[in-house]
């Protein structure tokens, strides 16, 4: 279900994650209604999750209900192998959230040495 493929995720199970999509769990899940999947992956630094993910279809630049896409996601939470994983799939780096455009947190983050 969701549910089960959202706390897999959220905990990281690779695993669990990789057996419920190939079972046919979808990717197109919401979470409390407004984070995708994704958002939940990236936001937890969970990049090989957010892989199979993108594998199975997930959209890599989806909004959430403040406008965040999964790279702000993962940006906002210091997850910059995440963050460098997104933008290697194809995330857009130059969206914003109608404050401050990603790339910005990223090279800021970058500079300062914070990482996975």
């Amino acid at each position: 279900s969701g549910t089960a493929l959202a706390i897999a995720i959220a905990r990281g199970h690779v695993d669990v994650v990789r057996l419920l999509l190939r079972e046919g769990a979808s990717v197109a899940k919401k979470v409390m209604g407004e984070f995708s999947l994704l958002h939940v992956a990236a936001s937890e630094g969970k990049t090989e999750v957010v892989d199979l993910l993108v594998q199975h279809g997930a959209t890599l630049d989806t909004r959430d209900g403040s406008k965040n896409t999964p790279l702000m996601a993962a940006a906002g939470n210091n997850h910059v192998d995440t963050v460098r994983r997104l933008i290697e799939l194809g995330a857009n780096p130059d969206l914003t959230d109608g404050y401050i455009a990603v790339v910005r947190q990223v090279i800021h983050r970058s500079v300062y040495g914070f990482s996975d």
